[in-house]
C-alpha cells in the first residue's frame, strides 16, 4: 500500500520543515488565520456596536472515502462509500507541539466522516487503507480554516478495494457492531451517545464509551432510588462537592430511576450582581421531576471556616442557591431550609433535577478602581493537555488581594475561570483559541469600568502577559488601561542576551515563534489592503497609559520591553539583576514574579518576593489615587 513508508516519512519531513523552513510563513498563516476575529471586533466597533459577540469562529472538515473502482482519483457513478476507515484530524503550530492531534473518527456504513467545532487554523487530515484496499489518492491531506475561505472543507479519499467490508451501523455514531475492519466495536447500536469515542459519564448507569473496566471519577455519587425514596451523598474529602447530599422522599417518584450528581463547571453568565461562591452540581437524569419537593445540601467556600465567604469579606450567613433552567435559559432562586455552619452546606428544597450552584447577591460599591489578572501558563497542562484537570486558582488574584489597596474584593477579577478567583486553563497551545474568550471578556470588563468611572488596571505573569499583549493589540486604542503591569514578559525573553548556558539557550529563542512576535513580524511586513486597524487605532500597538515591565535574565521566559513604538508611558525594572538562567534562577524568579505568598514559601524567596508586591502594591496605589506612576528604582541583585 502505498500510505507505509511513503506516509511516515512524508509526516516526518513534513513537520520538520515547518520548524526549520517555514517558520515565518507559518507565523504569518497564523496571523491570517486570526484576522475573522479582528474583522468581527473591526465591524462592530465600525457599527457603533457596544457588545462583542459572535467573534468566535467554528469550521469543519468532512468528506467520503470511496472504492475507486476504475482508480481516476474521482468519485464517479456505481463507487461507494468505505465504511470503517480510520481518519486522524491534525492541527499544526507555529511553536510547541508543531503538530497535535485533534480527534479520531472512523467513516459511518456510507463511508463518510465529519470533523465539527474545529477553530481557525492549519490542518492534515492523514487516512488509514483498510488491509485489502490500496490508496489512489494521497493519505496525509492539508487544508486551512482562514477567514477567506470557506469554513466546511470537503476532502475525500479514494481507495481500490476488492472487498468492501460490510459494516452495520445502526446509530450512525460512525461505529459498526463487526470491529475487525470495521474499526472498533460499537457496544450499543441503538445509542449514538455510546460508542469508544465517547469520554465516561461517571455514574449514569451506562458503558458510555464501551469499556467496561474505565472507573468512574472518584468523589461523585450516584445510585438506584425508586417510590421508597433514598439518600445519596458524596462521601469522598477529595470531591470538590464534598458534603452534597440528595434526599428524596417517599413517594416523589413512582418508578425507579438511576440518579447521579457531579461537579461542573458553569459555563453560563450569571445574573448582574450575582457573584460565585461555591462549585457548582450537576443532577442526572437532567430536568427530572418529583411528585414532591426534595432536599439537596450542597457546599459553599470558606475553606479556613472564619463565617466569612472566601475572597469576599461577605458573612456566610447571606449565601443563596440559584437554579439554571434549561426550558426557559434562565437563573432563578431556592428557598435555603438549613445551613450547616461547620461543614459549610446550605440545604435547600426543589421539584426537579438542574444545575445548581451557591452564590449570593451583591451590588459591589464602585471602587476607584478595577483591577483585571492574567495568570502565566502550566506547563503540566500545556505538554499534557489530554488530561483532565481541576479549575486551578488565580494565583495573582491571591496576590493581588491581600495588597493594602482599599477596594472592595469585587472589584478585582481573574480571567478564564468559572469564579473570579479562579485562572484560565493554563493550556498555552490553546491561545488561539482562549483570545476568543479574552476579547469579549476583557471589551465588557473595561466597558463597565470606564461606565463607572473607574480606572483599569491589568496584570499579567508569563503567558499571561502574551495573551494580554495580544488582546491589547487586537482591540487597539478601544480597551486603554491607566495601568498595564507585566511580571516576566515572555515574548521578550530573546532579548535578555544570555545564551551561554547549554542547557536554556535554546529556549529563548523559541519564543519568537510565539503570537505575540508572529504579529510584530506581520506588522514589519505588511501592507495597507490586508492591514485591519481597529476603531481608528494608528496601529496594533499596546495603547495603554502606564506600562510597568518587570523582569530578570533569571527567568527562562522573561526579558526587557521590545516595541517598536509605543503608545505609552512605560519602563522596564529589574526584578534580581541576575545573569544565568538556570534550574534554579528560574524558579525563583517565578516564584517572586507570581506575587503568591504561598510560592515564595516554597522556594526561600519570601523576602524578595513581598519586596516586589510592595512595589506592584505602591505602583497601583499610585495611579489609584493619583492617576500617575512614580518611577521606581531597580531591585539590587
Amino acid at each position: 500500500m502505498k500510505k507505509d513508508r511513503i506516509n511516515v516519512v512524508f509526516s516526518f519531513l513534513f513537520m520538520f520543515g515547518i520548524l526549520f523552513n517555514t517558520a515565518e510563513i507559518m507565523a504569518q498563516e497564523w496571523l491570517q488565520d486570526n484576522l475573522a476575529i479582528q474583522k468581527v471586533v473591526a465591524d462592530q466597533i465600525t457599527n457603533g456596536e457596544n457588545q462583542l459577540d459572535a467573534v468566535a469562529l467554528t469550521g469543519k472538515a468532512s468528506g467520503i472515502v470511496y472504492n475507486d473502482l476504475n482508480q481516476n482519483r474521482k468519485i464517479d457513478a456505481g463507487e461507494a462509500g468505505i465504511p470503517g476507515v480510520k481518519i486522524t484530524l491534525y492541527k499544526i503550530y507555529a511553536f510547541w507541539p508543531l503538530i497535535r492531534i485533534v480527534s479520531v473518527s472512523s467513516t459511518n456504513a456510507a463511508g463518510s466522516y465529519q470533523f465539527s467545532g474545529l477553530g481557525l487554523g492549519t490542518y492534515i487530515l492523514i487516512e488509514e487503507d483498510h488491509a485489502n484496499c490500496t490508496s489512489t489518492t494521497i493519505n496525509n491531506k492539508l487544508f486551512l480554516l482562514i477567514e477567506k475561505r470557506s469554513l466546511v472543507n470537503t476532502v475525500n479519499f479514494g481507495d481500490y478495494c476488492e472487498d468492501v467490508p460490510e459494516c452495520t451501523d445502526g446509530d450512525q455514531d460512525n461505529y459498526a457492531i463487526e470491529g475487525g475492519e470495521c474499526g472498533e466495536i460499537d457496544c450499543d447500536d441503538t445509542d449514538s451517545e455510546v460508542n469508544p469515542s465517547i469520554t465516561e459519564i461517571p455514574y449514569n448507569n451506562k458503558d458510555d464509551d464501551c469499556n467496561p473496566d474505565t472507573n468512574d471519577t472518584p468523589g461523585e455519587a450516584g445510585g438506584v432510588c425508586g417510590p421508597e425514596g433514598c439518600s445519596i451523598e458524596v462521601t469522598s474529602p477529595a470531591s470538590l462537592i464534598y458534603g452534597t447530599k440528595i434526599l428524596i422522599p417517599p413517594g416523589a417518584l413512582n418508578e425507579e430511576i438511576f440518579i447521579s450528581v457531579r461537579q461542573t463547571d458553569v459555563l453560563i453568565t450569571v445574573p448582574q450582581d450575582t457573584y460565585i461562591t461555591g462549585p457548582a452540581i450537576f443532577l442526572e437524569p437532567d430536568g427530572q421531576i418529583f411528585n414532591s419537593n426534595i432536599q439537596i445540601a450542597m457546599p459553599y467556600d470558606d475553606v479556613d471556616n472564619n463565617g466569612i465567604l472566601d475572597y469576599t469579606g461577605i458573612s456566610e450567613d447571606e449565601v443563596s442557591v440559584i437554579a439554571y433552567d434549561t426550558s426557559n435559559e434562565s437563573w432563578t432562586g431556592r428557598n435555603i431550609v438549613e445551613q450547616d455552619y461547620e461543614n459549610n452546606t446550605v440545604t435547600f428544597e426543589t421539584n426537579h433535577f438542574s444545575m445548581f450552584v451557591s452564590s449570593i447577591l451583591y451590588v459591589c460599591p464602585r471602587a476607584e478602581a478595577y483591577i483585571y489578572l492574567i495568570d502565566g501558563l502550566k506547563f503540566v497542562r500545556t505538554l499534557f493537555p489530554f488530561i483532565d484537570y481541576d479549575e486551578r486558582s488565580g494565583y495573582l488574584y491571591d496576590g493581588i488581594s491581600a495588597m493594602n489597596l482599599g477596594l472592595d474584593w469585587c472589584a478585582i477579577y481573574s480571567f478564564g475561570g468559572t469564579k473570579r478567583t479562579s485562572a484560565w486553563n493554563g493550556n498555552a497551545i490553546e491561545t488561539s483559541e482562549i483570545m476568543d474568550d479574552l476579547l469579549l471578556d476583557l471589551y465588557s470588563k473595561y466597558s463597565t469600568a470606564k461606565d463607572g468611572g473607574q480606572k483599569f488596571i491589568i496584570v499579567t505573569h508569563s503567558w499571561g502577559t502574551q495573551l494580554g499583549t495580544l488582546a491589547l493589540r487586537y482591540l487597539g486604542n478601544v480597551v486603554k488601561p491607566d495601568l498595564f503591569i507585566t511580571l516576566s514578559d515572555p515574548s521578550a525573553s530573546k532579548n535578555a542576551n544570555d545564551y551561554d548556558n547549554i542547557l536554556f539557550s535554546w529556549l529563548p529563542p523559541l519564543t519568537v515563534l510565539t503570537a505575540h512576535d508572529m504579529i510584530e513580524n506581520f506588522i514589519s511586513d505588511r501592507n495597507q489592503e490586508t492591514f485591519i486597524q481597529l476603531g481608528g487605532a494608528p496601529s496594533y500597538d499596546v495603547d495603554t497609559k502606564k506600562w510597568i515591565n518587570y523582569w530578570d535574565v533569571g527567568d527562562v521566559f522573561s526579558g526587557p520591553l521590545d516595541l517598536n513604538s509605543l503608545n505609552a508611558n512605560w519602563e522596564d525594572r529589574i526584578v534580581r539583576g541576575d545573569t544565568r538562567r538556570t534550574v534554579q534562577t528560574s524558579i525563583e524568579v517565578h516564584s517572586i514574579t507570581s506575587l503568591s505568598e504561598s510560592v515564595w514559601e516554597n522556594y526561600g524567596s519570601v523576602d524578595e518576593g513581598q519586596e516586589l508586591r510592595d512595589r506592584v502594591e505602591a505602583d497601583i496605589t499610585s495611579v489609584i489615587r493619583h492617576n500617575s506612576v512614580s518611577i521606581s528604582d531597580d531591585f539590587t541583585p
